[in-house]
């Protein structure tokens, strides 16, 4: 877990010191800023749009539900993608030492 007195985990530092720890990981505000996070208005307006779709049909999932999915999918992704470099590093130590 990443504290205060750690680096920004995107610019490492080089856009301001770190100001807040966000789901576990060290930001600045600057990279803070470029990450397009949504307003809570925003948000309610997604909810309640998949709330209609629910009203519709009573399988569709919830817009929570549904970013659960998505964030599922993400780290499934990225476990693949993690496992294909390693694989490409390994190989490449084992043909070049």
């Amino acid at each position: 877990m990443d504290t205060l007195d750690d680096p920004c985990f995107n610019c490492e530092g080089t856009q301001g010191p770190t100001t807040e720890i966000l789901y576990g990981h060290a930001i600045c505000d600057a990279c803070k800023g470029t990450l397009g996070l949504y307003q809570d208005a925003t948000i309610e307006k997604h909810r309640a749009a998949y709330a209609e779709k629910q009203q519709l049909d009573p399988a569709a999932p919830s817009f929570q539900d549904e970013l659960y999915r998505r964030l599922e999918k993400l780290e499934k992704d990225f476990i693949l993608r993690k496992i294909k470099f390693m694989h490409m590093l390994d190989r490449l130590e084992k043909m070049h030492g």
